[in-house]
Formats: structure tokens, C-alpha cells, sequence
């Protein structure tokens, strides 16, 4: 988990992530959701429009 945090906090997107670490990608978002939520994340995780 803490591999997955530290790549995507280095600006690696999810499914770059899950290619280098042999995973699929939705549990690299799974795991990045979780981190998102427990605030260990320094790049924006998620954004929505406002309409």
C-alpha cells in the first residue's frame, strides 16, 4: 500500500501503477480510494465539476 501511495504521489497514474506492480489497476484504485479517504494522499485524487 505504501508503494501504491508513494508512486501516485509522485505523479504515476493508476494504471501505471498497477502495470509496474503486476496488479489490476481497479485494486490500484481501490487502494488509492482507501488512501484518499485516510488523507495520505498529496495530489488530488479525485475532482468534480461544479455545473
Amino acid at each position: 500500500m505504501e508503494i501504491v501511495t508513494e508512486l501516485f504521489n509522485e505523479g504515476y497514474e493508476p494504471e501505471q501503477i498497477g502495470e509496474a506492480l503486476k496488479r489490476d489497476p481497479d485494486e490500484i484504485f481501490i487502494a488509492l480510494f482507501h488512501q484518499a479517504i485516510e488523507g495520505k494522499l498529496t495530489r488530488e485524487f479525485a475532482w468534480r465539476c461544479k455545473s
